[in-house]
């Protein structure tokens, strides 16, 4: 972790910090970084394995995202819940065109 990332976890409102202690992955802050064309979304979560608030954005492709811990490189799932409603619905169509559909 970066010392700019160190300092946006420090800054963070004592609500988030308080969230992300208890489990949650909280969104931080947008940050763009040199030699990226856009802006990602950065969240602040506790480390499962060395116990730390880090910061870290999310990693892999949207249906299995993860975050990773800066520190220790643990790797933590985080797929977004408007992700899974996606996934749901799409697996929901295909079943029902396969039911009604014609042989």
């Amino acid at each position: 972790m970066d010392l700019e990332d160190a300092l946006a976890v420090q800054r963070a409102l004592r609500k988030k910090r308080f969230l992300a202690n208890l489990g949650f992955k909280v969104l931080l802050k947008y940050e763009r970084k040199p030699g990226w064309n856009g802006e990602l979304p950065f969240y602040m979560f506790k480390c499962q394995n060395c116990k730390l608030l880090v910061c870290d954005y999310p990693h892999g492709f949207e249906e299995r995202q993860y975050l990773s811990c800066p520190e220790c490189g643990e790797r933590i799932d985080f797929v977004r819940f408007s992700t899974k409603i996606k996934m749901f619905f799409s697996i929901l169509s295909l079943l029902f065109r396969l039911r009604f559909s014609r042989k």
